[in-house]
Formats: structure tokens, C-alpha cells, sequence
């Protein structure tokens, strides 16, 4: 199997494209554009195709499906409006299809809008709400994000963050907090993360950026439930070619005596991570 990839610049557009057959039969395509349309707005448009029987294990594609690269169309449309030099304006649209779905074809969308507004040169606050629809759900889920990042001198840096999540078919609220904390001076690196959360129902999960070890698969964990969470990455880099990394998390939870099931339970309320790194480029 392959794939053929095109792409084109004219003036301020870039149009690009591929597609890709699988041995047994099936097909896709990906056809986009991004545009600058002028000094205060840029805009892009993506439309996906991935057929029934198209069958990717490792692609990486655009997709609202998060188990494969198939049975799914859709378009994606988003804009950046920037009014001011210190305001930006982000917003987007996904239409989304999936022509056989539980026997049956399926529809959904959702869509973002995001205003973030520079205070000053070392800190700015954002705005977000999302809302979306999907074939596996019958009500709307409703997404708030609060955030301010802000710089006390060269070497710190913090960030503050409060999300809230609603499933109206239920009526249930989900909601957390975290603070953030990035110090670097000259070979050592530290980044530490607190969370409490309160999201009882498992449609509310609510996403959070962690700090882990350099090339792990996973940075936003799914907080749900009621408890805290900690999180602290120790780096230190004497050469470029020398990386020794050492994460340690701690989760605590309020509404359970145990964690885990199966033979990963842990017969407590709380669970501690460990994991070290050491990396060599030559």
C-alpha cells in the first residue's frame, strides 16, 4: 500500500492534499486549504474521506473516530481573527458522518470558539467553549475553559486553569482545577502540577496537560471522579547528548477505596507513579 501527496502555494493560499488506497479495496482522501486572508484574519477548510473497508493500523489522520481510520466523512472549517495586536479570535466548525454506525448512518458535530487576550508582555488569559454531538450520545456536551498564564521573571513561569464540562441528557456538571509551575536554571528543569476535580460521571472526563518524560504517548490525562491530583518532572541535561528524566504522580481520590480493577487494583484510595529516564543521542 502508499499514498500520493500533493501540495500547492499560490500567493497567499496552500492547497494540499493526499489519498490513499488499502490492499483490500478500500480508500481515502484528505483535500485542504489553509489562507491568510488578510494581516488580521486567516481561515482553512479540511474534507475527509475514509471508506468502510479502508484499513490504516498505524495512520495518524484527521478524524473524529478515535478507534480507526475509517467509515467516517466530514468537513472542518476555522478561522483566526486578530482585531488587535494583543486580541485573537480562533473559532471552528466539524461536520462529521459515519455512513455505517451500529447498523445504521450517523451523524455529529461540534464546534470552538476561543478568545485570548494578551494582558501584558508576560502574561495573557484565554476563554474557551466548545460544544459538540456525537452518534454515541443522544444530548449535547457543553465544555468551559478558563486560563491565565503568566511569567514572575525569566526562570518561573505558571499557569492557571479551571474547565468545567455538562452533559444536559443527565444534567450533571463536571468541574476542576489546576495550577501549574515551570522553573529552569542553567542544566536542571523543574515542572510540577496540581489538580482537583469533581466529575462523577464518566461522559464529563475532563482533560488536563500533564508533565511527563520526553517522548511519552500520553500528556492530557482524563480526570473523573472526586480527588486531587499530583504531578512533579525533574530534568536534568548536563550535554546535549545526556537527557536524565524523573516524573513522579500522585492520585488521590475522595469517592473510592479502591483504584484500578482487575489485578491492577490497589486496595487504597491513593496510587503513586514513578518513572525515570535517561537518554543518549550519539
Amino acid at each position: 500500500s502508499g499514498s500520493l501527496f500533493s501540495r500547492y502555494l499560490w500567493q497567499n493560499f496552500h492547497f494540499f492534499g493526499e489519498g490513499a488506497p488499502a490492499r483490500n479495496g478500500g480508500k481515502a482522501a484528505v483535500i485542504g486549504a489553509v489562507a491568510s486572508l488578510s494581516r488580521y484574519a486567516d481561515a482553512t477548510v479540511l474534507w475527509r474521506h475514509y471508506g468502510q473497508n479502508f484499513n490504516s493500523p498505524y495512520g495518524k489522520s484527521f478524524r473524529e473516530n478515535s478507534s480507526s481510520n475509517s467509515n467516517e466523512r466530514g468537513i472542518y472549517l476555522g478561522a483566526r481573527v486578530k482585531p488587535w495586536h494583543y486580541l485573537h479570535l480562533d473559532a471552528y466548525y466539524d461536520y462529521f458522518y459515519f455512513p455505517w454506525y451500529l447498523g445504521k448512518p450517523r451523524a455529529g458535530y461540534s464546534w470552538l470558539a476561543k478568545v485570548t487576550y494578551q494582558l501584558t508582555r508576560t502574561s495573557l488569559v484565554s476563554l474557551q467553549y466548545k460544544t459538540a454531538i456525537k452518534p454515541h450520545r443522544v444530548a449535547k456536551t457543553q465544555n468551559y475553559k478558563l486560563c491565565w498564564q503568566y511569567a514572575l521573571s525569566n526562570a518561573i513561569s505558571l499557569k492557571s486553569e479551571v474547565r468545567c464540562s455538562s452533559y444536559q441528557q443527565l444534567g450533571t456538571w463536571g468541574y476542576a482545577a489546576a495550577q501549574n509551575v515551570a522553573y529552569r536554571i542553567r542544566k536542571f528543569q523543574l515542572k510540577g502540577h496540581v489538580a482537583w476535580f469533581n466529575a462523577k460521571e464518566t461522559s464529563n472526563k475532563l482533560y488536563f496537560h500533564e508533565p511527563n518524560v520526553l517522548h511519552t504517548g500520553f500528556k492530557f490525562r482524563p480526570y473523573q471522579g472526586r480527588g486531587m491530583r499530583y504531578c512533579l518532572l525533574v530534568c536534568y541535561q548536563p550535554t546535549t547528548a545526556w537527557r536524565l528524566e524523573l516524573n513522579y504522580a500522585l492520585t488521590y481520590r475522595k469517592d473510592k477505596s479502591t483504584i484500578g480493577s482487575g489485578q491492577e487494583t490497589i486496595r487504597r484510595n491513593a496510587q503513586n507513579n514513578v518513572t525515570l529516564q535517561a537518554i543518549f543521542k550519539f
